[in-house]
């Protein structure tokens, strides 16, 4: 009856297949180190139609301001806090503050459509230190930007237009990713905040539905389920246990992960 929040982003072997039987309920990224960016986890999950909460927090003492944030009422309650975090109606910052809405939809929003069209996009990323820009994405590529403006002694950024959707897709708000070591994607750092970390902030994203039909990246789940696959073995080969129950509980849970995202695939394959 618990909330289960997958921490340290990408470390571990497990998160793929308790993602895709639904027992997590948000994803930590950015508490206590790097271990990958977004598009090593949120992306792929977000491509294969997953609602994946964000979620962070500093890994411990305070170092940083790495914190999640849902929508709140006045008497906000530790249940309701944690319902709104399963929702996915979250963002995660270190530093700017952000507002985003589809069609009115807030922060998590899940909106049908009937077919390709247009929906209304709102922005909006306020710091007290210079962040540098505000970026709209879709499907894990920034389709929109806007630089920050100094204005009463804060930086901000803003948009507002019309996009036009053509596929189920799932739009997002963040500021640039901080850098990660080793990669050559990721090498450029962000501005510095207080407490001397790389700033960061991103929402869960808002799916956009044809009907019924939610995006669903063949290619991408391909490779989750190969994953999946090798880290089975790996644990069936390396994996030290009690007794071979206690194995084959570990082992069952790829079992049922590998199962779903199959069935999956190829249900996406006669469509």
């Amino acid at each position: 009856g618990g909330s289960v929040i997958w921490c340290h982003n990408d470390w571990g072997l497990e998160d793929t297949p308790n993602w895709l039987m639904g027992r997590l309920h948000a994803n930590n990224i950015f508490d206590g180190g790097t271990h990958g960016s977004y598009q090593h986890s949120y992306y792929r999950y977000w491509n294969t139609g997953l609602k994946v909460p964000v979620s962070t927090g500093t890994d411990w003492f305070i170092y940083d301001f790495s914190r999640v944030y849902v929508p709140s009422a006045m008497n906000l309650s530790v249940e309701e806090w944690l319902s709104e975090l399963r929702d996915g109606r979250s963002y995660i910052t270190n530093g700017p503050l952000l507002e985003f809405s589809v069609n009115g939809n807030g922060l998590g929003g899940e909106m049908r459509i009937k077919a390709p069209g247009q929906v209304r996009v709102k922005g909006k990323a306020i710091g007290r230190v210079n962040f540098n820009e505000l970026q709209l994405v879709q499907n894990g590529k920034v389709i929109h930007t806007e630089k920050t403006k100094l204005a009463d002694g804060h930086f901000i950024a803003t948009f507002d237009f019309q996009l036009s959707v053509d596929d189920p897709c799932w739009l997002a708000l963040r500021t640039p990713p901080p850098s990660v070591p080793d990669n050559a994607e990721l090498k450029a750092r962000t501005p510095l905040n207080e407490y001397g970390r790389e700033l960061f902030s991103h929402t869960s994203p808002t799916f956009v539905d044809f009907g019924a039909k939610r995006i669903f990246d063949v290619s991408v789940a391909n490779e989750l389920l190969e994953e999946m696959r090798q880290n089975q073995k790996f644990i069936e080969k390396r994996g030290l246990f009690a007794d071979e129950t206690e194995k084959q509980t570990v082992i069952s849970v790829y079992r049922e992960g590998i199962t779903n995202l199959s069935k999956r695939i190829a249900s996406a394959k006669k469509e």
